[in-house]
């Protein structure tokens, strides 16, 4: 059954869209298991929780990130949001990349080049945002790698990569 958009131009109550836009907490929407959640929009999570909720986080790292809903599967998308043109509010409230003026603290975004889920062209959009927007963020890109990376060298690098910028923004806990 697809959801309908709410007649004020807001997104679905049910869409996992709808968990990140509380600052300061999450609520899952009935229906949407947060075990399944972390790895179907846990970069998008990430995203915006630091955008969002700036400063309960140290730091955050976003791999394969949907940052904009307009540029993401239209299919999957418009089920839950609505046309990007009758409902622009809800994108717009949506997509953490309308938040990114708000990030205080330090920001890592991982991406395929060749990811055929997430198009990379999202990271860059929020790449170039945030360089405007003069904020505190790192990023790395795999050439050969898509949404879920499945090189071992990669998911090594990735990881390892990961690990440092945590443990020079957070300090060795």
């Amino acid at each position: 059954m697809q959801a309908k958009p709410a007649e004020s131009g807001e997104r679905p109550a049910n869409s996992p869209a709808s968990a990140s836009c509380t600052a300061g907490s999450v609520h899952m929407p009935s229906g949407v298991s947060a075990r399944k959640t972390a790895r179907m929009l846990g970069g998008f999570m990430t995203a915006a929780a630091m955008f969002l909720s700036p400063g309960t986080f140290r730091a955050g790292a976003s791999f394969s990130s949907v940052n904009d809903w307009e540029n993401y599967n239209a299919f999957y998308t418009e089920q839950r949001l609505g046309k990007p043109q009758e409902y622009p509010e809800a994108y717009r409230r949506s997509s953490p990349i309308h938040f990114s003026s708000l990030l205080k603290n330090p920001f890592l975004m991982v991406h395929g080049i060749v990811d055929n889920n997430v198009m990379f062209q999202d990271t860059v959009q929020l790449s170039e945002k945030l360089i405007h927007e003069g904020k505190d963020f790192s990023e790395i890109y795999y050439p050969e790698e898509s949404h879920i990376f499945v090189r071992d060298e990669t998911l090594i690098d990735a990881f390892r990569r990961a690990t440092e910028f945590f443990e020079r923004n957070l300090g060795r806990e």
